[in-house]
């Protein structure tokens, strides 16, 4: 047998080390940076569409955590009147859905 064999036979058959987890433990960091580099596109759009983006009807239905997250960029180019109102209405809907 050779060494990584006698390795993986010593270890107990719920290690956290199996073969199938640090396949899935692989799969999963790759997938995360998948969606963080999804992400940042997303952002990087939304910072250069700005005022086109904010005022979307669908905007609103955004989580809030999310609108602050755009509204809270430096990058983000739009005026302060738009953002004013996108703060404005995103109160008053969170408001009504207390």
């Amino acid at each position: 047998m050779s060494a990584v064999t006698d390795f993986y036979t010593s270890l107990p058959s719920s290690c956290f080390f199996s073969p199938i987890n640090v396949l899935f433990m692989f799969w999963l960091n790759l997938l995360w940076v998948c969606l963080m580099i999804y992400l940042l596109q997303v952002l990087e759009f939304v910072d250069e569409h700005g005022n086109e983006v904010l005022n979307l009807g669908s905007f609103t239905l955004l989580p809030q955590h999310v609108v602050r997250l755009i509204l809270a960029r430096d990058e983000l180019r739009a005026d302060e009147f738009t953002k004013f109102q996108v703060r404005k209405y995103k109160r008053f809907y969170i408001a009504l859905s207390a």
